[in-house]
């Protein structure tokens, strides 16, 4: 299938976006995989320069570019090579190129052919396909031809869609929702939020998602389909930071470790590893004493005025407590030991 655009994009950022979403379109109609570096999806850029109200400049043809990334870079390229031609009273061939990646430059490799050096001719067992719609499909042929409305009616929800219902249904930003359907995460963010079931905070399923797993993703150098982690593990990994069991934090190193393997339990894990989130006041108090006792210094500067301090107080209290004392249980008792309560 070849797919040819009309001259109406600007620059290479504009290409490449363009050549995105086509990879979503095209994954989404399950017409292709679009993956470009095995070859199921290659990109052909014809790029000219032209002023401001002038015609159409002399067209260069970079060839077979296989990533997004390089469509812009080959654009901008021969955009940038072209002008310094011009502007140096060159002229422009009209040619075929190839981009060189490691280079970071586009290459000739042969003159563009006129028209009728392709030996144009018609294919006789490719007739022309004729689109009808619900209006003007003949009746009685409504199953002999090829209906858009009909096929338009059975067609997937398609990316951009997706998106806007991400944020109306979910409330979540607009940018989480275009990060989410671009890394392939929808069905992934949905099984873990629905919210009639389990009641998650959508905005914070999605946070979970884009930063914490796929940080630990992407530092295994790991496709989403080989993620070890499923939804629902995930997912009560949230639960117990939500209810106050553990801290983001420590859920986020047993995430880690589930990545890694670890066959434990969530419980298992929090027990064994002694990462229970500290929330009692009188075990935090003790904790408290032993560090003001620690930081005399920091104490007299709170109580001098400068209440940035207890910012300081607080990472040491977490250092001693492994990142495990509930933070807002342990800024209310340092505060009110600092002020004399």
């Amino acid at each position: 299938m070849e797919i040819v655009t009309e001259p109406d994009m600007v620059d290479g950022a504009e290409a490449a976006a363009m050549v995105k979403e086509l990879q979503l379109i095209l994954q989404s109609l399950r017409t292709c995989d679009g993956n470009m570096s095995e070859g199921s999806m290659r990109v052909d850029a014809n790029i000219s320069v032209n002023r401001s109200g002038e015609e159409l400049g002399t067209r260069a043809e970079v060839k077979n570019i296989n990533s997004a990334k390089f469509v812009q870079k080959a654009i901008e390229y021969e955009m940038q090579r072209q002008i310094q031609v011009l502007e140096g009273a060159g002229e422009l061939e009209e040619e075929t190129r190839y981009f060189d990646w490691k280079a970071g430059k586009t290459i000739s490799l042969r003159d563009k052919e006129q028209r009728h050096d392709y030996r144009y001719m018609p294919e006789p067992n490719l007739p022309p396909l004729i689109l009808y719609t619900d209006a003007t499909t003949p009746h009685g042929m409504e199953d002999a031809v090829v209906n858009i409305d009909r096929v338009r009616e059975q067609m997937p929800e398609l990316p951009d869609a997706t998106r806007r219902r991400l944020v109306e249904e979910y409330g979540i930003s607009f940018q989480h929702s275009v990060a989410l359907v671009g890394e392939g995460l929808v069905e992934y963010f949905e099984s873990l939020v629905d919210v009639k079931v389990k009641g998650r905070d959508p905005r914070s399923a999605a946070s979970w998602v884009l930063t914490d797993l796929l940080e630990e993703q992407h530092k295994r150098s790991l496709t989403f389909q080989e993620c070890p982690v499923t939804a629902s593990k995930l997912g009560e990994i949230m639960d117990l930071v939500a209810v106050g069991t553990i801290s983001k934090s420590t859920g986020k190193k047993i995430l880690g470790l589930l990545f890694d393997g670890d066959n434990r339990g969530l419980l298992q894990i929090i027990e064994e590893e002694q990462w229970a989130q500290i929330r009692d006041e009188e075990t935090l108090g003790r904790i408290c004493d032993e560090i003001l006792e620690k930081h005399p210094q920091l104490v007299e500067a709170y109580r001098k005025g400068n209440k940035k301090v207890v910012n300081r107080l607080m990472g040491e209290v977490q250092k001693a407590t492994n990142k495990c004392a509930d933070p807002t249980v342990t800024s209310r008792v340092l505060r009110q030991k600092l002020e004399g309560q």
